[in-house]
């Protein structure tokens, strides 16, 4: 998934919105301990956000992608 792409924190907060009205629970596990990094350190648009956002490596930009708050 494209971090630097709202449709895809669009597609999230729908997707996981409706999978929370079905699965009613306290929590809800969306993943990302399997994030390796390869496509997002060969991708120059992400290479390029990382810079001017600060984001020092794949871990912090997974801890970005993961903690941005949205409304689920």
């Amino acid at each position: 998934m494209d971090p630097t792409s709202e449709k895809v924190y669009k597609f999230l907060d729908d997707f996981i919105g409706e999978m929370a009205r079905i699965f009613p629970d306290h929590y809800f596990h969306i993943g990302g301990d399997e994030v390796n990094g390869k496509e997002w350190d060969a991708n120059p648009k992400i290479q390029a956000y990382m810079k001017a956002h600060e984001i020092k490596n794949n871990q912090a930009l997974q801890a970005y992608f993961s903690g941005v708050s949205r409304s689920w």
